[in-house]
């Protein structure tokens, strides 16, 4: 019998954290029809792979991706295939794409995002998660797609960015809202409670969406109200509601800063303390230290509910100019920011485009500016889609931080990776960086388990059915490396550098990267829960 794809002399890293094993991997059609050990077998294909030593493992699984938009503008979603990404878990921070039911609602929700999501421009209204799914499956991807319903989404649809408790009426809405969702294929539910409108939702608004997992074990997923000075509030916050709802609950992006510098144990001994009371409590991390986000946010949060008229007005209006130097001369945002340390990484206008790779102090220098004032004319020339990459968090969060959490059996690896011009490197150059760094390089982790915390793991949380294993019936989704070169060559200056030493990546059994060059093709589909 002739397969469909052959990989022979591999050295075959099945992603459940066993030691690896040299051996071959067969392939029909979308599926992994054949694993075996050793070089004898009597197995040919149409398509025969010599891996000549290189490590084949599952595709890597994107525990915290922003690639939402990225099938309907850059379908094959370059910057992640070419690190072997293969799935995207997607909503995440509360910022989902779907349901998207209320116009006149959503135009400052859409404004809030577009820093985030520089296509943004390009949305579809998808009013149901299963609408958006379907579309994804229409248009083709060059990676799989999983999406979480957002808190942030859900709330603006039914309340605007208003600053107020829901009523009953509305409080039940958006449990409804998240409820269809899941049932419509989402894979949990996020919320992102540094950002507005989810930063004015009590615990019990939180706690009554996030409840409605219960019966499908789809896990709770947040970007907690602080990693810095309120950390511990906010950790207990998160293991209080999955505790009183007996969910799952994911931790997104598990970082210290402030206050809360160096005290990675503390951190890990309240989630291991949750776990001792039977919470199930995963979380991801990514290899880097800088942060990254979004320049509108910075803005003090009344500006967030504004409409597009009014902000404008506002932006240009000299007494608010005037006003804006004095709040944020201090310290900038909910981070405390000081402008030598935000790095301007994604422009909308080609007009801007000379601001890029600097920081606002030095952008501002140059055109002879108030920071606070160049921060206006920014956003107002760029309709607020401005990204932008925090380097006080080179100060504030340390790389034995990253490795306690890292080290952790049930944390796993997301990149946050915003898209843009500029980006964070994190977004062409997380995976090659945990398997350069932090296994070959400073042994902090064997290959077998930084594998299973990119595969596996991430495949138990979200409940994707055949993902994540290198066996028999399970999806062909798979990337081969060479583990003596690949590293990340991406940094903050030369961010979209693409990866060192992964050779060929397959989704759904085709390739997506063959020979370190993509293939444009786009085999990867909608995956539901």
């Amino acid at each position: 019998m002739s397969l469909d794809v052959l990989i022979e002399g591999a050295r075959i890293i099945d992603g459940t954290g066993s030691p690896w094993f040299e051996g071959c991997i067969g392939i029909e059609e979308e599926r992994i029809s054949h694993v075996k050990r050793g070089t004898s077998h009597d197995l040919t294909a149409s398509c025969e792979v010599e891996a000549e030593g290189k490590v084949v493992c599952p595709g890597f699984i994107d525990l915290h991706s922003h690639a939402d938009l990225e099938p309907f503008t850059d379908p094959t979603i370059t910057p992640k295939i070419t690190q072997g990404v293969t799935t995207e878990i997607v909503g995440q921070d509360g910022f989902s794409m779907a349901p998207t039911c209320s116009d006149a609602n959503l135009d400052s929700w859409w404004r809030f995002l577009g820093g985030f999501y520089p296509n943004i421009s390009d949305r579809r209204t998808w009013p149901s998660i299963a609408d958006y799914l379907d579309a994804i499956d229409k248009n083709g991807a060059g990676a799989n797609i999983a999406t979480l319903v957002g808190h942030g989404t859900i709330r603006a649809n039914v309340m605007g960015m208003d600053n107020r408790k829901p009523s009953d009426d509305e409080l039940q809405k958006m449990q409804e809202m998240v409820s269809n969702a899941i049932e419509n294929g989402a894979v949990g539910f996020s919320t992102g409670l540094d950002y507005t409108p989810q930063c004015y939702a009590a615990t019990e608004e939180i706690q009554q969406l996030a409840g409605q997992l219960a019966s499908s074990g789809l896990p709770f997923v947040a970007h907690i109200r602080s990693y810095r000075d309120k950390m511990w509030n906010a950790l207990d916050e998160f293991v209080d509601i999955g505790e009183s709802e007996g969910i799952p609950v994911h931790l997104s992006h598990f970082k210290l800063g402030g206050a809360k510098r160096g005290l990675s144990e503390r951190a890990l001994h309240i989630v291991r303390s949750a776990r001792e009371r039977d919470i199930d409590f995963t979380a991801d991390v990514y290899p880097f230290v800088p942060g990254s986000g979004n320049l509108f946010t910075l803005l003090p949060r009344r500006y967030h509910s504004m409409t597009g008229a009014e902000l404008r007005a506002s932006l240009k209006d000299e007494e608010t100019r005037t006003e804006l130097i004095q709040s944020l001369s201090e310290g900038v945002g909910p981070w405390n920011l000081n402008w030598k340390n935000v790095l301007l990484c994604h422009v909308d206008s080609e007009d801007s485009e000379d601001v890029l790779g600097k920081t606002i102090l030095e952008a501002a220098s140059e055109r002879n500016q108030h920071p606070a004032l160049l921060v206006c004319d920014i956003l107002l020339k760029n309709e607020f889609k401005v990204g932008i990459v925090n380097l006080s968090e080179q100060k504030e969060t340390t790389e034995q931080d990253i490795r306690s959490v890292l080290s952790d059996d049930l944390v796993g690896i997301g990149s946050d990776g915003m898209f843009g011009k500029k980006p964070h490197p994190r977004t062409y150059g997380t995976y090659p960086r945990i398997l350069g760094h932090y296994v070959r390089d400073t042994n902090l982790l064997s290959i077998e388990e930084a594998v299973r915390k990119m595969t596996s793991l991430p495949s138990r949380i979200f409940h994707l059915q055949n993902k994540g294993i290198v066996r028999p019936g399970f999806d062909a989704d798979l990337v081969m490396f060479n583990p003596e070169t690949i590293s990340s060559s991406a940094t903050v200056d030369q961010p979209t550098r693409t990866a060192n030493g992964i050779d060929s990546v397959l989704v759904n059994g085709v390739f997506v990267v063959r020979d370190s060059a993509v293939t444009n093709r786009t085999p990867g589909r909608a995956l539901r829960s």
